[in-house]
């Protein structure tokens, strides 16, 4: 490792790397977007997708191997996933050491943590002495007086004042104990908003439905399936379809299992599919008609966002940062969070009123193209990072 060049040292932490998430995705763009202006570093406890991804770009891969049950670390039950795993627990503390050693070396003008088990190391650095100006990045929703909130707000005043608060949606700054959400700003996720929208490869119907996201419970791809269900059992096979994609990253493939055998149960093999994990969501948005995130308190949405930019519908649950980015009854509907039912009413919706995918959809590229674009939201994360 080298020490400071003529351009501003940022090293960034982000402890998973194997696969892509939402979180990964707006890093990568984060990174790109820096390549020239910094000299960037990037701390990781794993090989894989991430770094692949990185290897274009100028920027210094760096993985410090932690002890993989760390991923059985949940932050909804910290205290009883922190007793039952303390290999992983200490070799956390391990990463954490090996770490402050490597960004000592380093003398960084910032550093930023990504993700939440960033976040904690982050501010363990502080606490041992590292004085770096540094951003914590939030996009993950706490639910009500959690022990990880508590542990921030114990970590966090501890750490020194030079730390920057950024969420990715007013939903997510909400949900944050009161001495972080009074210091925090919202700054969207970027996406990209091509000059014009992409052709559509079909007319309707049959109505495409799509999902893009990861095939996990939180995702709610079962609450999707049933709302699917309900929507064949009322206007036939006929009208209409569905295509997952998405692959089990860090869960395990049980979940997976029981959706095909749901699809399977209720006979619609032919009109459902459960694909794998693609790369490029974008070459998928102008194959589909209405993009579905039956997920609750999505921290954001950025599939939303990107398939808005591309001029489709989406239907989603009112609840979270989906709320921000989704205008009802004007670039999408929103529906009961949980309720299958009402979703099913809105797939339907657009099955009996095709011409709303086409409004929708375009009003949905202003307003993506307005408040998302990654032309307008990146120079905002830039500017907090090279102060």
């Amino acid at each position: 490792m080298s020490g400071k060049t003529s351009l501003p040292t940022v090293v960034f932490i982000n402890h998973w790397a194997a696969q892509l998430g939402g979180a990964e995705y707006s890093l990568l763009d984060l990174i790109s977007a820096l390549a020239g202006k910094a000299d960037v570093h990037l701390f990781t406890s794993e090989n894989g997708t991430l770094l692949d991804r990185l290897a274009p770009h100028a920027v210094q891969c760096h993985v410090i191997p932690s002890e993989p049950s760390l991923i059985n670390v949940k932050r909804d039950h910290l205290i009883r996933s922190l007793v039952a795993n303390i290999p992983a627990v200490i070799g956390f503390v391990r990463f954490v050491i090996r770490l402050r050693a490597a960004v000592l070396l380093l003398h960084p003008d910032c550093i930023h943590a990504n993700v939440p088990k960033s976040h904690i190391a982050l501010l363990l650095l502080h606490l041992s002495g590292v004085r770096s100006r540094s951003i914590i990045h939030f996009r993950e929703i706490f639910r009500g007086k959690s022990f990880a909130g508590f542990l921030y707000r114990i970590l966090y005043p501890l750490s020194g004042r030079t730390t920057t608060i950024i969420a990715i949606s007013n939903a997510v700054r909400e949900a944050l104990p009161g001495t972080l959400r009074n210091r925090t700003e919202v700054i969207y996720n970027g996406v990209t908003v091509a000059p014009r929208p992409p052709s559509r490869t079909h007319t309707t119907p049959p109505v495409r439905f799509l999902y893009i996201g990861r095939i996990v419970p939180w995702k709610g791809c079962d609450l999707l399936i049933d709302a699917f269900t309900h929507l064949t059992a009322r206007i036939g096979p006929h009208e209409g379809c569905l295509s997952l994609f998405g692959g089990t990253s860090y869960w395990n493939t049980g979940y997976r299992t029981k959706l095909m055998e749901r699809i399977e149960k209720n006979d619609l093999s032919e009109l459902v599919t459960l694909h794998d994990h693609i790369d490029s969501p974008y070459r998928e948005y102008p194959e589909h008609d209405v993009l579905c995130m039956p997920s609750i308190d999505e921290p954001f949405g950025r599939v939303a966002a990107e398939a808005q930019a591309c001029a489709l519908p989406v239907i989603a649950f009112a609840c979270g940062g989906i709320r921000e980015i989704i205008l009802d009854k004007g670039t999408g509907l929103l529906v009961t969070p949980g309720d299958s039912m009402a979703f099913s009413d809105a797939m339907l919706h657009f099955v009996r009123n095709p011409a709303d995918i086409h409004t929708m959809g375009y009003r949905g590229r202003e307003r993506a193209a307005a408040l998302f674009n990654r032309e307008t939201q990146l120079p905002l994360l830039l500017g907090r990072i090279l102060g």
